[in-house]
């Protein structure tokens, strides 16, 4: 049986005892880099413990308020005891790792992350990473293996320096990669095998998905921002459906022109209204004024309302089709209000203080 660090300890005080001169000086500094383990503040570390994993649904070791010098060996112990534990009741199990960006600063928690994402199919198990920093995550040599071994990969908002080695990880795309540095809260892209989606149909995509490795990276605070309605002029990656019956008879079989992506708010009102103009839903109007188009600050049958960025709708602003009106109130029909590609009405009360202004049907013929 190995000795304790107590005994270690010990024995080093008593040749420290037997020692002179500059022998005995370096003990005695081994002996006082060693007394914050033996008797300090880090003696947890090396102390036999009788607690076992919790036996509920859900265990969390919380690892916040520790010094830094001793997340690292707090982190190893850890993975070290649920990598011990998995597998071992025939229970399915989930091991999930909030900012693995900081064991993926020091090689042996690496290591042990990465024997996990390798070996925790054959105990029942599966991994979720989940990193802010990709850089940091790549920049140990068990990063990218760690990326690449995952079935399942949902990434989010990306910083442009982080881009092109994520780029060539995850065969991304240009389109994907142009979507990825201007996603918005709530929207994310999931690659599963062959299979690869984005906005917030790409997040809904998680409930159904049982994945032995996951790795989500995102940048600060996207992760915490709630899901809402939004819009892109950024060409989508998922097929467009077959035709939808037009709101109004006097809009075209098929719809009008539309270089809006399927499932956006932006693609169902220029699906029924020409629109000759780009940009975010927010910035329809402006944008149509600048080519001259009549605007209107009241509702009518046909047209596009705008609504304004923020809290209510989403930081890009959202649109939908005017279909009836009424006094005191105006309904709507718009996609990407409930959900990606779903289409719903709404009654909403008027004046509306979300409402940037319409865009009337009959001025564009």
């Amino acid at each position: 049986m190995p000795p304790a660090l107590h005994d270690v300890d010990a024995a080093l005080e008593r040749k420290a005892g037997a020692s002179t001169g500059r022998t005995r000086s370096e003990i005695e500094e081994l002996r006082l880099k060693l007394s914050r383990y033996v008797s300090g503040s880090g003696r947890w570390l090396f102390a036999p413990s009788a607690q076992r994993l919790a036996t509920g649904p859900l265990a969390a070791y919380v690892l916040a308020g520790l010094p830094e010098e001793e997340r690292a060996p707090a982190m190893f112990l850890v993975l070290d005891r649920v990598w011990s534990q998995l597998g071992r009741g025939g229970d399915r199990t989930l091991l999930v790792v909030d900012e693995a960006w900081w064991l993926m600063q020091y090689p042996d928690t690496a290591r042990a992350l990465l024997r996990i994402a390798k070996t925790a199919r054959k105990r029942r198990a599966g991994l979720t990473v989940v990193t802010q920093d990709v850089p940091d995550v790549l920049a140990s040599d068990f990063g990218e293996p760690i990326v690449t071994n995952a079935a399942v990969q949902v990434l989010m908002r990306q910083a442009s320096q982080a881009m092109p080695r994520l780029a060539r990880l995850c065969n991304l795309t240009k389109t994907e990669q142009s979507w990825l540095l201007n996603a918005r809260p709530g929207e994310g892209l999931l690659l599963a095998q062959t299979r690869r989606e984005s906005g917030r149909d790409g997040m809904k995509g998680l409930r159904y998905l049982i994945a032995a490795c996951l790795l989500i990276v995102t940048t600060p605070a996207i992760i915490a921002a709630p899901l809402v309605a939004t819009s892109t002029t950024v060409t989508s990656t998922r097929p467009q459906p077959a035709p939808i019956t037009p709101l109004f008879p006097w809009v075209p079989a098929g719809g009008y022109p539309d270089r809006f992506p399927f499932g956006q708010c932006t693609w169902w009102a220029a699906y029924n209204h020409r629109v000759t103009w780009n940009g975010n839903a927010g910035d329809w109007l402006a944008n149509a004024a600048a080519q001259g188009v009549l605007i209107s600050h009241s509702p009518s049958v046909g047209a596009v309302v705008v609504y304004r960025p923020g809290p209510a709708y989403s930081v890009f602003g959202h649109v939908a089709n005017v279909i009836a009106t009424g006094p005191g109130s105006y309904t709507v029909s718009e996609m990407n209000y409930l959900a990606w590609g779903a289409v719903d009405a709404r009654t909403m009360s008027w004046p509306d203080p979300n409402v940037s202004g319409f865009i009337p049907m009959e001025v564009l013929g």
